[in-house]
């Protein structure tokens, strides 16, 4: 797994001057806030098993499970200091075996630690006789009430897929990212 910034900013740089600052003027109680610079994280080529055609002329649906997990240091957060980061865009690009995910029903993707219960992210529900997953990307419904602050705090994320449509008879993989992005309020 992969996490870019995608917007390159000077964030604790801004920080520590914006703090300074406050504290030479003030001399009392201030809070600072800050935006987080959008943050992504990018799973490449998660690859999923090709389905007997047998079996999709059988059942026609199918469902499947992928899990996969980001190992990092937790985030600690200084006393005073305050968090909200939310996920703003969760989406798929199609990699090998498949040029779009015209074969998708429904999909659900979730986080979660070894703390935390698990968290939903996001979603997609195929409308029938809509284009929405005809394309080489799949743009989900995130659930915006999820402040994934709390499952960056433990040492592993566990990202937990969920899939279910007339899947590929051919091996295939897709990419997955998800974005996030949030404030900080420091208080002293």
């Amino acid at each position: 797994m992969v996490i870019k910034m995608k917007s390159i900013r000077f964030f604790p740089k801004q920080i520590l001057a914006a703090l300074s600052l406050a504290v030479v003027f003030a001399g009392g109680c201030i809070s600072v806030d800050a935006d987080v610079p959008e943050i992504q994280m990018v799973q490449t080529d998660m690859r999923f098993d090709a389905v007997p055609a047998e079996v999709i002329r059988a059942v026609g649906e199918v469902s499947t499970n992928q899990v996969f997990s980001y190992d990092h240091d937790p985030f600690e957060l200084p006393d005073g200091m305050e968090s909200k980061l939310r996920t703003v865009g969760v989406s798929l690009r199609a990699n090998q075996g498949i040029e779009d995910f015209s074969f998708l029903r429904s999909m659900r993707v979730a986080i979660s630690d070894d703390v935390n219960p698990t968290f939903e992210l996001a979603t997609f529900e195929h409308v029938d006789g809509s284009a929405d997953n005809t394309g080489e990307v799949l743009v989900m419904k995130v659930n915006p009430d999820v402040d994934t602050m709390a499952v960056l705090k433990s040492e592993t994320l566990g990202f937990d897929i969920d899939l279910s449509g007339s899947l590929p008879t051919v091996e295939w993989s897709m990419d997955v990212l998800v974005d996030m992005s949030g404030e900080f309020q420091f208080t002293l």
